[in-house]
């Protein structure tokens, strides 16, 4: 083996162009598929690191009348379930993500902060890298400090990530025991999480990623309010629950289980049976990651398919350079080399091309995977532990070998069958037909895969392109925001005093050079927030709501000049609005207009009922306004309903500065005007609106650059080999075309038998390609918007490129048989 080692090394050596093809392709295939593996990994198929992963569920409500699947539940839901269910070990609740300002020493910093149940951790079989978790019950207040006004409240427990714990802390282990002030209220740090710890949520469930710290909610579960008769969303009272199965319990059992208790709990709240409340038990670990599955498996695949050519590429280059070497192998036969042997000694060069390139494979990949992560969704779960590691290094290893095997198989068995009577050839190797035929098909395959790969990325260009042409609603450009939490426990206390603070830095952001509006709201339109509410007509009781459900967002009135959003009838709200609340008022959107007036009349002045405060209210509606796409950028969603801000001032806002100067320029600004106002409230998350729009765009943005990537590269790749294939052709019949022109023959004769060949094999690969790829592109329907995945244009497009790519790659070969001298090819050798 070391004297074959030995010789594979000096003959790639003398063959320096086929080595570094060879190494170089096999590199870029194994890097990119293995960069893929890196992301695609951890995301769908890496166990979570918790106890028993398998075990832990998603509990939701499924609303029948409002299409969600998954809607939040209510805590005394909970407290019900963890009374009546037999088949879990127990149910956490997760009831809402704050952002905060946390104080540690003289410093006031922005902080992300889950409030969950006690248990939180212990369900998730969760231990802390510092300190330790919740302690059973910690933090709940007693009822008799909840019901005396004078009572004070005891300081909140607290379980920092762990890189809140090295950025804000430094890492101190110290650090556990030490108070710190959460809004101005106290709370001591037990614990810390290791690195990179995460619960992985779906969108769209109104519980936000990129929590840095914990609290334990303040009460039993009991004692939080569900208003009989209204579905209230509000999101102090409802949150994700996440249980644990008992040992040997199926999804099916658990899903039976919770079925019948649904069933109990609708005959007992009424807005329950209306709304057609159904129960889901789901896999925390598929239902989390299953919004970014197909994506990534499409990504994965494609990656796969670029180093399959890339295996077909080297395959065909050593089956030329095999003929190329039939007489040495012939040589080798006649001193008494066996077939295996002859064999063994091709097999250990292809190995050596394939270490080559699997090294050179995991370093682009090492390199690789940051760049992708840079440019991949912000929603892509489980993103800190994505990484090039161990397994990747085994991935790597599997794909290296199994490259060899797809690349070196055919040369050797081609070695096997050489015999001695390839000693009496004295012109160039022709090789064997059946060796022509494999190269053939080989090039064929290229090609197809290639065709699949491009309309995969013509697919996506399609989906891109049509989404930039959808209307969201508002004017993106020149709109700066921003958000505020008005959670500090002695001020802002009520609607009266968070309203006059915006009212007042509105004012002061207004008096900026260059600034055209401003104004604030709940939820920014594409940000996550979710917040429906069920409306009826004025005189119908709330059962009658059952099938209407409303975006439900709070607004000032600079809001929808300062997000660019168009009145279409009646009024905004005053700034008298802003700050007193005198009549219930709301402006509703299109969707909504139509929906009241089908026929097209005016909404302005008639009166809509909705659920506030667990209670029922009227207003009147005062204006109309284009409809904004609100969750997703590629569907118009629900109508929405706009209250003044003043009316329910929620805690958690955010701002929109319109300006005629570049928005980037703003946030120091704006965090002076805010630190003016109120030194220890932080203005934070600073983005344009631009940027909302890009990140609702970020996941067909990703796939349309990587499939874009991977078929050029596999175009390149197929375009290369078609090319080495026809050269060899003509070097091999140089006798034979210098036969032919001695006899008369034209050279455009000889150009066009080239042409024929190599058009013959990129229509077979053509025809080939498109059949798969309208397979492939049914499986990606979930990836497309505004195109089908049969599009003949696509098709068309991708066929017409891959085809005048194969059409110069065969020309350079077939210009070069018109160019063979009859002298110097009928020369005996």
């Amino acid at each position: 083996m070391l004297q074959d080692l030995r010789y594979a090394l000096r003959t790639l050596r003398k063959q320096p162009a086929f080595t570094a093809v060879a190494v170089l392709t096999l590199a870029l295939g194994i890097g990119i598929t293995t960069a893929m593996f890196s992301v695609a990994y951890p995301v769908l198929w890496r166990p979570l690191p918790y106890a028993d992963p398998d075990r832990l569920v998603f509990v939701w409500h499924r609303i029948a009348t409002d299409g969600m699947r998954r809607a939040r539940i209510s805590a005394p839901d909970v407290a019900e379930f963890r009374a009546q269910a037999t088949l879990f070990e127990a149910f956490a609740f997760t009831n809402n993500v704050r952002d905060v300002a946390l104080t540690a020493g003289d410093v006031t910093d922005h902080a992300r902060l889950g409030i969950v149940s006690s248990n939180f951790f212990s369900v998730l079989g969760a231990r802390a890298l510092v300190g330790r978790t919740f302690l059973p019950d910690e933090g709940v207040i007693p009822a008799a400090i909840l019901g005396d006004p004078a009572a004070v409240i005891p300081p909140t427990a607290l379980v920092l990530s762990h890189e809140l714990w090295s950025s804000r802390f430094g890492g101190d282990p110290t650090v556990i025991g030490r108070t710190v002030q959460i809004n101005g209220a106290p709370a001591f740090v037990v614990g810390v999480m290791p690195r990179g710890f995460e619960v992985p949520m779906p969108p769209g469930v109104g519980l936000a990623r990129d929590v840095v710290a914990w609290t334990p909610i303040r009460q039993e579960l009991e004692r939080f309010r569900r208003a009989e008769g209204l579905r209230d969303q509000d999101s102090d009272n409802t949150g994700a629950v996440i249980a644990r199965l008992r040992r040997g319990v199926t999804l099916a059992q658990a899903q039976a289980e919770m079925d019948a208790i649904v069933a109990r709990q609708r005959e007992a709240v009424l807005a329950y049976q209306d709304r057609g409340v159904r129960i889901e038990v789901a896999s925390l670990r598929k239902d989390a990651v299953a919004h970014s599955r197909l994506l990534l498996l499409a990504l994965f695949a494609a990656a796969g398919a670029v180093l399959l050519v890339a295996c077909l590429n080297i395959a065909n280059l050593s089956l030329a350079r095999a003929s190329g070497r039939q007489r040495e192998m012939a040589v080798r036969a006649a001193l008494g080399a066996g077939r295996a042997r002859l064999a063994r000694q091709l097999l250990t060069e292809s190995a050596v091309v394939a270490a080559l390139g699997g090294v050179g494979g995991f370093l682009l990949a090492v390199w690789a995977v940051p760049v992708l992560l840079h440019f991949a969704p912000a929603d892509v779960p489980l993103s800190a532990s994505i990484g090039v590691d161990l397994v990747a290094l085994g991935f790597t290893s599997g794909l290296t070998a199994s490259a060899l095997l797809l690349f070196g198989a055919m040369p050797a068995a081609a070695a096997r069958q050489t015999g001695v009577v390839a000693l009496r050839s004295h012109g160039a190797a022709e090789g064997s037909p059946r060796a022509g035929v494999h190269r053939r098909a080989l090039i064929v395959a290229e090609i197809a895969l290639s065709m699949a790969v491009l309309i995969g990325g013509g697919l996506m260009v399609r989906t891109l392109t049509a989404l930039h042409r959808e209307n969201p609603g508002f004017r993106s450009s020149g709109a700066l925001t921003f958000r505020l939490a008005l959670r500090a426990p002695d001020r802002y206390r009520g609607p009266a005093e968070r309203a006059q603070l915006l009212h007042d830095l509105a004012q002061r952001l207004a008096a900026l050079p260059g600034v055209e509006a401003v104004g604030a709201v709940g939820g920014l339109p594409l940000s996550g927030v979710v917040w429906t509410q069920p409306y009826g007509l004025e005189g119908e009781p709330p059962e009658a709501w059952a099938g209407r459900a409303a975006d439900f967002r709070v607004v000032t009135s600079g809001y929808f000049q300062a997000l660019g959003a168009r009145l279409l009838a009646g009024r905004a709200f005053t700034a008298e609005e802003d700050l007193v609340e005198k009549g219930r008022v709301v402006v509703v959107d299109a969707l909504m207009a139509r929906r009241l007036a089908p026929q097209g009349g005016s909404v302005l002045g008639r009166r809509i009922a909705f659920p506030l405060d667990g209670r029922p209210v009227t207003a009147e509606i005062v204006g109309v306004v284009a409809h904004i796409r609100h969750e997703h950028l590629e569907q118009d969603g629900r109508e929405s309903i706009y209250v003044p801000y003043r009316q329910e001032a929620s805690r958690d806002v955010s701002l929109v500065v319109r300006t005629s100067d570049d928005p980037g320029s703003l946030p120091g600004v704006v965090r002076r005007e805010v630190s003016a106002l109120d030194p220890r409230l932080p203005a934070y998350q600073f983005r344009t609106m631009d940027d909302y729009i890009r990140a609702a765009l970020a996941p067909v943005r990703f796939a349309l650059t990587l499939l874009s990537g991977f078929g050029a590269l596999a175009l390149a790749l197929a375009c290369v080999g078609l090319y080495g294939l026809l050269a060899f052709t003509v070097g091999r019949r140089a006798h034979e075309f210098g036969v032919r022109l001695a006899l008369g023959a034209r050279p455009r004769d000889l150009m066009r038998a080239v042409l024929a060949e190599g058009g013959t094999l990129s229509a077979a690969g053509l025809v080939i390609g498109t059949v798969v790829s309208i397979g492939i592109a049914r499986a990606l329907t979930g990836l497309l918007f505004g195109v089908r995945p049969v599009d003949p244009l696509t098709y068309a497009a991708m066929a017409l490129l891959l085809g005048a790519s194969a059409l110069v790659a065969c020309y350079l070969p077939a210009r070069r048989a018109t160019r063979v001298d009859p002298m110097v090819a009928l020369r005996y050798e």
